[in-house]
């Protein structure tokens, strides 16, 4: 098994690595924050302006002003459906960076386990020779007690 120093050193690497792939993961989810929050206001501009069209059909509207609409909401609902798109990227990309982070802190995790063991390992190995070696003092102690020295 290796050294409880060794696996602590693994566990500060891990720990390194895992905190730069947490500042990744923070900034994915901050743009894929800011990707929903676009498309939040895409769908609202298209909500509003269909409402905008009922109005004004119903105030007699031209057919050259109709066809400017229809191809204005044709270019918004192909940016909608086009955020859509770049959400779905930026969620996929924050998932993935976010899978490696958890795996990252797994490993982090399991060497502080092994270092803990180690560690502990090292201590009762140390315990059990000081037993020993006041035994054999104990033993020597006695034995010229018995003895008469």
């Amino acid at each position: 098994m290796p050294e409880s120093r060794q696996l602590t050193f693994l566990e500060k690497l891990a720990g390194e690595k895992s905190d730069v792939q947490a500042v990744q993961l923070a900034a994915a989810r901050r743009a894929l924050s800011a990707a929903v929050e676009q498309l939040d206001q895409l769908q609202r501009y298209e909500t509003s302006y269909n409402h905008q069209l009922g109005d004004k059909l119903e105030q007699a509207m031209t057919i050259d002003a109709l066809r400017g609409h229809h191809r204005f909401m044709q270019n918004v609902t192909n940016a909608v459906r086009q955020q859509e798109l770049e959400v779905a990227r930026r969620k996929a990309y924050a998932d993935a960076i976010e899978r490696v982070w958890q795996e990252t802190e797994r490993r982090r995790q399991g060497f502080r386990v092994l270092a803990d063991k180690a560690t502990e390992a090292t201590r009762l190995a140390d315990s059990r020779r000081q037993q020993k070696t006041n035994d054999e003092f104990a033993g020597r102690k006695l034995l010229q007690t018995n003895i008469g020295f």
